[in-house]
């Protein structure tokens, strides 16, 4: 990757992670717990969503898994190659199995979870291009 593609890649990462944290607040603020997710493609935003845990009285309802779904409906594709995941903290177990089996090609969060990392407890994500 050149210099430019880098610094380009490093400015659409902040711009993409500024907005998952807004969210992540909003989330706060309907009674969830703030977490947000964020997913583009070719430097724009396919989806981003909230946690629905709390909304929907569904344990499974994450931020990830939600922006998932939402953005296999709108690319009208299982196959999501060739987008970014964006997220406030490090996806879970439970989120990181379907980042890879529907072949998103980065996936970036804030913060690390070692407890319940996907990434850096259990190694679900063995994408190259994940980065915490």
């Amino acid at each position: 990757m050149s210099v430019l593609d880098r610094t380009t890649t490093e400015a659409m990462d902040a711009a993409m992670m500024a907005r998952c944290i807004e969210l992540s607040k909003t989330s706060k603020q309907v009674g969830e717990f703030p977490f947000a997710c964020v997913i583009a493609k070719d430097g724009k935003v396919v989806v981003e969503t909230l946690n629905r845990v709390a909304r929907d009285g569904d344990v499974t309802r994450h931020a990830e898994i939600v922006a998932i779904g939402m953005a296999q409906k709108a690319l009208g594709t299982k196959d999501l190659s060739g987008c970014t995941l964006y997220t406030n903290v490090e996806p879970c177990v439970m989120c990181s199995f379907p980042m890879r089996e529907t072949r998103i090609s980065r996936v970036v969060y804030g913060i690390g979870s070692r407890l319940m990392g996907g990434d850096s407890k259990w190694d679900i994500l063995p994408i190259p291009n994940c980065a915490g």
